[in-house]
């Protein structure tokens, strides 16, 4: 439905969100010089409690190094099937984590 409209989203993934990996993607080589580890069409919820969404969505995991030094893996949740998950990545992190029309 989002699609429809032409709304797409980049966001950060909370530490509690229930993920269903459907279909992990191939990374190409700019992806891994990205340190993309993940890409994956994934479906959110759980069908047991009912609160499974309807339409597919994308899973972007990368590892990155945050302000004190530290490596850190984050989870970037979007709905941008057409774009490489590098690019992805990098428009999450121009907008330091605040939603973004992309």
């Amino acid at each position: 439905m989002l699609e429809f409209f032409r709304i797409y989203f980049v966001t950060r993934v909370k530490s509690n969100t229930k993920i269903e990996i459907i279909n992990p993607v191939d990374l190409n080589t700019k992806d891994k010089e990205s340190n993309i580890l993940l890409d994956a069409d994934v479906m959110l919820g759980d069908h047991t409690s009912k609160t499974r969404m309807k339409h597919e969505m994308r899973l972007v995991r990368v590892k990155t190094i945050d302000r004190d030094n530290k490596e850190k893996i984050i989870d970037i949740l979007n709905n941008r099937f057409d774009l490489e998950a590098h690019i992805i990545a990098k428009s999450y992190k121009k907008t330091l984590g605040n939603r973004v029309i992309l």
